[in-house]
């Protein structure tokens, strides 16, 4: 008799079901939307100059970062050095986020 690993797949891992379609589809979980994120603003901060952004993103992500992931928000702030605001958008899709310059103030997240 052989073992076989039986494991979730690399998809079921990193996503999880989607909450407008009821499981028919997948979405990246909050976990790889904070990665998505933080990549974000590595290739933002090298080409522009502005240290203010406002962050819209899903409540539920928005919830999940002010209260459970509050110290990796702090540690892009350091990172990165930019100061972060969170806010909550209810038109925003859960695998989605938008990123707002206080300084110009317009929306700069299609400039990366």
């Amino acid at each position: 008799m052989t073992r076989e690993r039986v494991r979730l797949s690399l998809l079921h891992a990193v996503s999880e079901e989607c909450p407008t379609c009821k499981g028919l589809g997948r979405i990246p979980s909050k976990d790889a939307m904070i990665t998505t994120i933080d990549s974000w603003l590595r290739r933002f901060r090298t080409n522009h100059k502005d240290r203010r952004l406002i962050i819209t993103v899903h409540p539920s992500l928005a919830d999940y970062l002010l209260e459970t992931k509050s110290q990796v928000v702090k540690n892009f702030m350091w990172q990165h050095w930019v100061w972060l605001e969170i806010k909550a958008d209810d038109a925003l899709r859960p695998d989605a986020f938008r990123v707002y310059s206080k300084r110009r103030k317009t929306d700069v997240t299609d400039e990366v």
